[in-house]
C-alpha cells in the first residue's frame, strides 16, 4: 500500500528523482519542510500591515466603546460600585479590555501610516548636512 504523502511528492517530481535516504517511504523530511517553506513566504502579502493595524485596531475599539455605551445607557448604568446588572459587568470588561488595547493598535497603525506617506530625504541623513 502506498502513502498519500508520497503519491502527492511524487506527482510533483519526475520518475527516478526521488532519493531513498533510509527514511520510511523514501521521503527526506527537510526537503519536504524547506519546499513547504518557500512556499509559504512567497505568498505573504506585500503591504506592512498598516492597513491591517488600523482596520483591526478600529474595530477593537468601536466594540470597546459600543460595550461601554450600553453599559451606560441601556443595563443600569455605572455607579460607585460597579454595573447594575450581569450583563452590565460583562460589557464593562469587554469595553476594559477592548478600548485600550483597541487605541493602542490604532495610534500605532495611524504612526505607520503616518511614516509611510513622508517622502524620503534626498539629500542624506540630517547628520551629514555640513556647510
Amino acid at each position: 500500500m502506498r502513502c498519500w504523502r508520497r503519491r502527492a511528492f511524487e506527482s510533483r517530481v519526475p520518475e527516478g528523482q526521488i532519493e531513498h535516504d533510509g527514511l520510511q517511504d523514501g521521503l527526506d523530511f527537510g526537503t519536504i519542510m524547506s519546499e513547504s517553506r518557500e512556499t509559504s513566504t512567497s505568498r505573504r502579502p506585500t503591504g506592512d500591515g498598516t492597513r491591517e493595524l488600523l482596520v483591526g485596531g478600529s474595530s477593537i475599539l468601536a466594540i470597546g466603546l459600543a460595550a461601554l455605551a450600553l453599559t451606560v445607557t441601556v443595563f443600569g448604568g455605572i455607579n460607585y460600585n460597579g454595573a447594575h446588572s450581569n450583563t452590565g459587568w460583562f460589557l464593562l470588561i469587554v469595553g476594559a479590555m477592548c478600548v485600550p488595547f483597541g487605541l493602542m493598535l490604532t495610534v500605532l497603525g495611524t504612526a505607520k501610516w503616518l511614516r509611510g506617506r513622508q517622502a524620503p530625504d534626498s539629500s542624506g541623513p540630517a547628520h551629514d548636512r555640513h556647510g
